[in-house]
């Protein structure tokens, strides 16, 4: 939340890691307290890291622009052909199975717009195989990425890009290093002061269970 609110390595995102540290220091001094500090394993980790911000894109307010989808008058979505799913640090694209054929011509369309100017803040585009790869957003078109400084809004009214309150996102492919989280294991059976390359959050909870 403070990463979120005050952006990564913040003041306040530094002061929540160290509350995060003294609260293992407490359960590592009540197992030593009990006498188990030999045979414990200790596993720190984190799900993922930020993306410092300062702007939103609002891709669908683009599409509402090129007709492919509607809102209604609260904002909400009313209709769609091609509709961008938000995730923060990235949006994919999904196509309704009952869209006219023209549709995917039209979100390619879309596409070449904002990857054409660094001020829509795009990253890269996932598609076909690069994007079925990485295992992410099943049956999505295509994957938008974020640049450093950009957030996507699930917002469909406004301007296309404007000014957030947000200061930290995350969602980007999991290969942006900013992205990367943290793995401290220590315990019997485990290496001292060993390090290993960087791992899939999908391989801790199959280590932590072996």
């Amino acid at each position: 939340t403070a990463s979120h609110n005050h952006a990564p390595y913040s003041p306040e995102a530094l002061a929540a890691l160290e509350a995060a540290d003294r609260n293992v220091g407490t359960i590592v001094a009540a197992v030593k307290a009990a006498g188990l500090w030999d045979e414990t394993t200790l596993i720190v980790t984190s799900d993922h890291g930020f993306v410092p911000v300062d702007r939103q894109v609002r891709i669908g307010v683009l599409f509402m622009s090129l007709g492919l989808l509607t809102a209604k008058d609260d904002g909400k979505l009313a209709s769609w052909s091609a509709f961008p799913w938000s995730d923060g640090g990235a949006v994919a694209v999904y196509l309704n199975p009952q869209a006219p054929p023209e549709t995917a011509g039209k979100v390619d369309r879309a596409l070449a717009l904002l990857t054409s100017y660094p001020e829509y803040g795009i990253h890269k585009v996932y598609r076909g195989e690069e994007l079925a790869s990485r295992e992410g957003y099943p049956g999505a078109y295509a994957v938008l990425d974020t640049e450093v400084g950009f957030a996507f809004s699930d917002r469909l009214d406004g301007p296309v890009v404007s000014p957030t309150s947000l200061r930290g996102v995350h969602g980007q492919s999991p290969d942006r290093r900013e992205l990367f989280a943290c793995l401290v294991i220590r315990g019997p059976g485990i290496r001292r002061g060993a390090r290993i390359p960087a791992i899939r959050l999908l391989d801790v909870a199959p280590t932590v269970a072996q």
